[in-house]
């Protein structure tokens, strides 16, 4: 690929990012302060996940992806609901559980406390979880990867996803940045988006039911 192209390749995951840390955050509170205080509860903790927290940055990703897919300078072709993505997604979800929980026991952040199933929540994670491969499963990783290839491209990919979950300590950011290397490999593998949604969906359900954080 020609030098220039890789330059504008990198000027597009650059906006990317600044829609990730920046411009998402401005959008997100100027809507949070039209809509004013609601109780994150109920649909007003669907809606959030719907509208709010990634959704700007997942569209602007979808359509620079979808702009360079046109160009031919990245591929886009990681859409196909396959079974090697349902299979890769089970079992990137269930190591993810697995490790996700034993960093929180040996962190001593809560305990094993059945808190059962929220359907608002699992609706919201459906749409913002999607969102979030979108971007960094899926533009970013396919972007970096044309430029500096596969495993660069998951350890950036990775390292900035984990930094966006800044609520968390950064033992935890660091434990999600691994866990994003490893689900940009079963994408790889598998070929499909998908396969990273299925294990983030497993992930944020089995901790959400299973875990009391303390």
């Amino acid at each position: 690929m020609q030098l220039n192209r890789k330059f504008l390749i990198l000027a597009v995951v650059a906006f990317v990012y600044v829609c990730a840390f920046w411009l998402a955050d401005v959008v997100r509170i100027a809507a949070q302060t039209a809509i004013g205080p609601k109780p994150y509860e109920g649909l007003w903790l669907f809606l959030p996940h719907l509208l709010l927290y990634t959704t700007f940055t997942a569209a602007v990703a979808g359509g620079c992806w979808f702009a360079l897919v046109k160009t031919g300078d990245v591929p886009g072709d990681w859409f196909r609901p396959t079974r090697a993505a349902a299979l890769w997604g089970v079992i990137g979800g269930v190591l993810s559980t697995a490790a996700c929980m034993a960093f929180l026991h040996f962190a001593g952040m809560g305990a094993p406390a059945w808190n059962g199933f929220n359907g608002w929540e699992i609706a919201g994670n459906t749409f913002s979880n999607f969102y979030e491969e979108l971007i960094y499963r899926g533009f970013l990783l396919a972007a970096l990867t044309v430029v500096i290839g596969f495993w660069p491209a998951a350890i950036v990919t990775s390292i900035t996803f984990g930094l966006t979950h800044d609520q968390y300590p950064y033992a935890l950011q660091g434990l999600i940045a691994v866990t994003s290397v490893g689900w940009c490999w079963i994408v790889r593998r598998s070929k499909s988006l998908w396969a990273a949604w299925i294990a983030h969906m497993i992930l944020d359900v089995a901790i959400s039911a299973a875990w009391g954080l303390g």
